[in-house]
């Protein structure tokens, strides 16, 4: 035998009676527990399971001082354990740091069913602390394992309860939310009280109130700062919560729940100058204006032409030469474009016809590749896209259509209509929703409803109607009490609204006076809170600007007779799709505390500088009050020195503009914005303007007037009067008799002696009976 080989026979001796002496392990604390061999030549089993338990500490909340930690083991398998590990790990639960760490290799047998308690060496707690501790006990691999919390504290706030309204929210209610606070642990404790609410899936309102000292198994009811009106119509949810940092309780630290907010009903308008109509072709220019053609009327076909605005009401066009119902209709390139319809006899009409709203004549297009009937779709890129419908009656046995019609291309020669790819829901679709002309703001068409009473919801996109594409989508079915025989659809802004509809089909006799908006990023349906002041279907919806009107339908065999005539006022605060919208208003959560003087700021999505002038009603009655745009005309500023506390105002105001240039086509777009002020003596929250009208720099452009848009509540004189930085009078363009509204005053930056003021700073005085606006003007030339 070499030496080598009887060299490494010793090394191996020796190592195998130094084991068999003593076993050291080492843990990140460098501590070693030596641990007495029983048994060490036994073989090593193959499976087996322990079961394991913390056993110290025994309570989840004790005393920050030293202790063993203890951890029992019982073999649950069927062979014997040897050599087995146990290691013990402390985190700091909040900011999950090590705090102590030990491993112990136990080689003692454990056999079947047997268990065993080992320690551990001690570990000293730190006050105001949670402490997460695992157990893991493993041979090859890990067997047995148990985790449990423990702290040095017992600190646990939670909400206990809260109190939902007692009454309907309606979207001009104020609402104070009120929940119950409780100290559930064994010390006092002091926490901050939150509560948020969310409107539309956005944070609208925020909230805190600090509690101090609380006894242990006491509750303090907290009641938070009130949540000022307007709000948005549908489902908001209003949350409570703690997030106190030594809670040992996470889990009852929020509650929530949801509220309904109401809508205020549709404004009755007066129908004198109009006639009532069911299943009329309807759709909307891009002028803001209405378009109700032919229909029902006393089951009676008419075919009249009839035209809505806010600025001229109604009025008639020529008559449509071919009578009919629910024909799909569109304004494009200034042509009313009316095709198809049903006659008295349920047959389609075939017929093609166009009006040239410049000359104010009738004429013909191509027709259609089959008569329709019923048929629904929308506008987009310009073409009409009319989907569903049937030849007649026929409908039941299950006959779809598609097509496409561009009028840009119904010329001599041209290929005006498209055969598009059809879709089979299962059912027929006469009769559903009607084909809405709305300009074209989307990508898609959309159609629902059945005669029947089908509720299914579908999506055309015409730019995947391609070889190997997917046009047609399934969406969410409307709603059961929405929709079903003719309900109304309007999109805008990338949103579509479901209105009315008899909801079972087949004049079920139950008609809906509900609304709802569809929900593309959880394919869903919102009830937007709003509803008609009467159940219909067949009638027509239309929206300008962020305003809808609902006119005619019927309840039966025949439309409703005076027509009801109502609008609603969207409060998301989107205009007309040719005009800027509303992005944001301030002050935050639409609340000014009032103090000093305040001004309320509208910022638009882009600059208005096409609009020419304004009109505007205040409610309630503020006094004399001061509009007036930015520099760069993208934002509008409202003024009053003396706004009253705790009241909550809304201001409706249109904006009148030249839309195409032509200074002789005006079109108006209405908005709404809704601010409340707070208690006296409250300080000014984030968002809310706290200067005086003296320190906005207004500026004059050279060459072009300065206009001064004052809101009077009565009709009286108002004094205005212009004065330079030396403080000599140089112009006075008061008002001997204002009218009730806004009143548009142009300066021509001009002095009494009619002769152009140069540039400087000027100051103007603006008074009534009963209040005065003070302000600076630079003309910057």
């Amino acid at each position: 035998m070499s030496k080598k080989i009887i060299l490494l026979s010793l090394i191996m001796l020796y190592a195998l009676f130094a084991f068999s002496v003593q076993l050291s392990t080492y843990d990140n604390n460098h501590y070693d527990k030596k641990i007495e061999l029983k048994n060490a030549t036994k073989a090593e089993p193959k499976a087996v399971l322990f079961m394991v338990d913390i056993t110290s500490p025994a309570a989840t909340v004790i005393n920050p001082l030293p202790f063993e930690p203890e951890v029992w083991v019982m073999n649950t398998a069927s062979e014997t354990a040897v050599n087995y590990w146990i290691r013990l790990s402390i985190k700091d639960a909040l900011t999950n740091q090590l705090k102590y760490r030990d491993s112990l290799l136990v080689v003692d047998s454990l056999y079947s069913t047997d268990d065993t308690t080992l320690a551990f060496p001690s570990f000293a707690p730190v006050y105001l602390t949670q402490y997460y501790a695992v157990a893991e006990v493993w041979m090859d691999t890990t067997t047995g394992i148990d985790t449990m919390f423990f702290s040095t504290y017992d600190a646990d706030a939670m909400v206990s309860v809260y109190y939902s309204p007692a009454t309907e929210i309606t979207s001009m209610t104020n609402y104070v939310p009120v929940a119950d606070f409780s100290n559930n642990g064994t010390q006092s404790i002091s926490f901050y009280a939150h509560c948020d609410i969310y409107e539309n899936g956005q944070k609208a309102y925020s909230d805190s109130v600090l509690i101090t000292d609380l006894a242990s198994a006491n509750t303090q009811g907290i009641s938070f700062a009130t949540f000022y009106a307007p709000h948005y119509p549908g489902a908001s949810t209003v949350y409570f919560y703690t997030n106190m940092k030594h809670d040992v309780n996470r889990g009852n630290d929020t509650l929530s729940y949801d509220i309904k907010i109401i809508g205020p009903y549709w404004t009755n308008l007066d129908p004198a100058t109009s006639t009532s109509t069911q299943w009329a072709g309807r759709c909307v220019d891009s002028e803001g204006k209405i378009y109700v053609v032919s229909g029902l009327n006393s089951s009676t076909l008419i075919n009249l032409v009839q035209v809505y605005d806010t600025i001229n009401g109604w009025s008639t066009l020529t008559s449509v030469p071919t009578m009919r119902f629910t024909p799909a209709c569109a304004v494009i390139d200034s042509k009313l474009i009316v095709i198809d319809g049903g006659d008295m006899s349920f047959n389609a009409v075939h017929a093609t016809e166009i009006y040239d709203l410049r000359t104010s004549t009738w004429g013909t297009g191509t027709l259609s590749p089959v008569a329709m009937i019923g048929a629904g779709g929308g506008v987009v890129n310009e073409k009409m896209y009319i989907l569903g419908g049937a030849p007649n009656t026929a409908i039941f046995t299950g006959m779809y259509y598609a097509y496409e019609y561009d009028v840009r291309a119904d010329t001599v020669g041209g290929t005006p209509w498209r055969t598009l790819s059809t879709y089979s829901p299962g059912h027929g679709t006469l009769l559903g929703s009607p084909f809405y002309g709305n300009p074209g703001e989307t990508q898609y068409a959309y159609i629902t409803g059945d005669y029947q009473g089908y509720h299914d919801f579908f999506q055309y996109e015409p730019a995947a109607d391609t070889v190997g594409g997917t046009p047609w989508t399934t969406l969410t079915a409307t709603p059961a009490d929405v929709g079903g025989k003719d309900p109304s659809i309007v999109t805008k802004n990338g949103n579509v609204y479901v209105i009315g509809g008899d909801i079972s089909g087949d004049w079920g006799g139950t008609y809906s006076a509900m609304a709802y908006q569809y929900d593309f990023e959880n394919d869903e349906w919102d009830d937007i809170g709003f509803v008609l002041n009467q159940g219909v279907e067949g009638n027509v919806v239309g929206l300008i600007g962020d305003v809808l009107y609902a006119h005619g339908g019927t309840t039966g065999s025949s439309a409703i007779n005076p027509a009801p005539f109502e609008k609603y006022r969207l409060l998301s605060g989107y205009g007309d799709v040719y005009a800027p919208y509303i992005v944001s208003t301030s002050p935050y959560n639409r609340q000014v505390n009032v103090s000093l003087d305040k001004i309320v700021k509208v910022a638009f999505s882009e600059p208005v500088d096409t609009f020419s002038w304004m009109d505007a009603i205040v409610n309630p009655d503020p006094g004399l009050l001061m509009m007036f745009f930015n520099e760069t005309l993208d934002s509008l500023f409202i003024f009053h020195d003396d706004f009253k506390y705790n009241q909550t105002y809304y201001i409706d105001f249109d904006v009148f503009y030249d839309s195409l240039g032509y200074r002789s086509i005006v079109k108006s777009v209405p908005y709404t914005i809704g601010f409340a002020t707070g208690p006296t003596g409250v300080n000014d929250k984030a968002g809310a303007y706290d200067f005086s009208l003296q320190s906005m720099n207004l500026i004059a452009k050279p060459n072009s007037n300065f206009d001064f848009m004052l809101y009077s509540p009565s009709k009286e004189k108002i004094s205005i009067e212009i004065y330079s930085l030396m403080g000599n009078k140089i112009a006075d363009l008061s008002l001997n008799e204002a009218k009730v509204g806004l009143n548009k005053v142009s300066w021509n930056l001009k002095n009494s002696n009619n002769e152009k003021v140069s540039s400087g700073i000027y100051f103007f005085k603006i008074n009534n009976s009963k209040n005065s606006l003070n302000g600076k003007l630079i003309i910057a030339r």
